[in-house]
C-alpha cells in the first residue's frame, strides 16, 4: 500500500489492497490473541504452527473485504463522501465466485 505524498489528495485504496489489509490484520489478531507463556511458540511464529493454520485468521478476516454489508461502512467516494451503489458492491461481490470452477 502506497502512501500519497500530496496532502492535498487523499490516499486511495484499491479492493485488493483493502482486502491486503484485513488479510493482514486477520494476522495481527492470531498473534494478539494467542496465549501461551512462551512467545516463540504463539501465534504465527509458533514452532508448532502449520502454514495451513496460520492462515485461518488471516482467510477469514480478508472475507470481510468482500461483504457488502462491510464496506458499506467505510467505503465512501473521496470526494462526494457518498457510499457506493449498493449494485456496486453486490457485483464486487460477485467477482469473487468468478471462475470458481477452474479453481476447484
Amino acid at each position: 500500500i502506497a502512501a500519497n505524498d500530496d496532502p492535498e489528495k487523499p490516499t486511495l485504496l484499491t479492493h485488493e489492497e483493502v482486502r491486503t489489509l484485513f488479510h493482514e490484520f486477520g494476522h495481527c489478531l492470531h498473534e494478539i490473541l494467542s496465549d501461551t507463556e512462551s512467545y516463540g511458540t504463539s501465534g504465527c511464529q509458533g514452532l508448532g504452527a502449520q502454514t495451513d493454520f496460520v492462515e485461518i485468521a488471516a482467510v477469514m478476516m480478508e472475507r470481510f473485504a468482500w461483504d457488502p454489508r462491510v464496506l458499506g461502512t467505510f467505503a465512501t467516494h473521496y470526494k462526494t463522501r457518498e457510499p457506493p451503489p449498493d449494485k456496486m458492491l453486490l457485483n464486487l461481490a460477485n467477482t469473487r465466485k468468478a471462475f470458481a470452477a477452474v479453481r476447484a
